[in-house]
């Protein structure tokens, strides 16, 4: 084997990458825009949660939150505008935990 091309990792594939060379053209005409994904698509594969205004506040600044929901495990936290907020883990106890928290400014 000469050479060993990887075409896909994980929901990313070549089509959604973009060159050494266009990155180095763009960082020298100082154009970064839509060269990065949002990080959103990162947990995508995570469900989704929705939360009150109130709600999302609170989790972002690290509140534990109540729950209802019966599946366990890790979820995406977006806001009204689809930004990703956090990644919260429902544990058995009923209560939302934040895992991650991704900032409180201009989240709500």
């Amino acid at each position: 084997m000469e050479a060993l091309e990887r075409t896909r990792v994980g929901p990313f594939s070549l089509e959604n990458s973009i060159s050494l060379d266009e990155i180095k053209k763009n960082v020298e005409a100082q154009n970064l825009s839509g060269m990065l994904l949002a990080s959103s698509l990162l947990v995508k594969h995570l469900p989704e949660i929705h939360l009150e205004e109130s709600q999302l506040t609170a989790l972002c600044l690290g509140q534990k939150l109540k729950s209802e929901r019966p599946e366990l495990g890790l979820f995406r936290v977006m806001n009204a505008q689809g930004r990703l907020c956090a990644i919260v883990e429902n544990m058995p106890e009923g209560i939302l935990k934040p895992r991650k928290v991704f900032g409180i400014e201009g989240m709500v």
